[in-house]
């Protein structure tokens, strides 16, 4: 069973939810603003799993056929209440969270909580490409909301990078003229033999979910342009 699903894993307690689930929205829809059509699979469907429960229910005299068919009477079963919970249900202004919650359903926060400005700057390393390509790696501090799961902290949408090139090392960003993103590391930027021989130094900084900057690093990271 997936985290924080509402469909029971057992068959009896799935049949007792798809039961008390259907008996609320039954006599509901016009209440609900739900249309009849949208609820004949259901009825249908239930039919079909009433059916093949009722024979393969009882463990001692079922055959391997009757276990097979209430297996496939669920599945699709299943895969219609998933729909149709999402379409008319979840986020139905007509239900109350505490019909919701009679019906066995997650009551959900409706207002999204606005990403905060970037806290934290990523961390980065140059390295070399095919040609004259340089791949910028980036990654959140250790530590950060979201380590384990990805390479950009929570509610943060992209990279930014700022950069120059020469051999002069830059006094910080704001001498950094040029600039490139990326949502998923690496960052690829792509030199010529005009910058060969050159060097790369940049600044990156994250951008989060309303396109508000955080901070840029605190240091550059450099690299030979071959």
């Amino acid at each position: 069973m997936k985290d924080n699903d509402v469909i029971p894993h057992k068959d009896e307690e799935f049949d007792i939810f798809q039961s008390i689930l259907y008996s609320a929205v039954s006599p509901n829809l016009t209440a609900f603003g739900i249309p009849t059509t949208s609820f004949n699979t259901i009825t249908t469907l239930k039919a079909v799993w009433d059916t093949a429960w009722a024979t393969a229910r009882n463990k001692k005299k079922r055959s391997g056929s009757d276990v097979e068919t209430k297996d496939t009477a669920r599945a699709s079963y299943v895969s219609a209440i998933r729909l149709f919970i999402k379409q008319w249900l979840a986020f139905n202004t007509n239900i109350s969270d505490s019909q919701r919650i009679a019906m066995g359903l997650h009551v959900y926060n409706k207002k999204r909580t606005p990403a905060s400005d970037p806290d934290t700057t990523p961390l980065m390393v140059a390295q070399h490409g095919n040609g004259g390509t340089i791949l910028i790696l980036f990654k959140q501090q250790p530590g950060a909301d979201g380590t384990k799961r990805k390479g950009k902290p929570d509610k943060i949408a992209r990279f930014e990078f700022c950069y120059t090139t020469g051999t002069t090392a830059p006094k910080g960003p704001e001498e950094c003229l040029l600039f490139a993103s990326a949502t998923r590391s690496p960052l690829e930027l792509n030199f010529t033999s005009v910058d060969s021989g050159k060097w790369l130094y940049g600044y990156g900084r994250w951008i989060n979910t309303r396109n508000k900057p955080g901070k840029w690093t605190t240091e550059y990271v450099s690299i030979h342009i071959l």
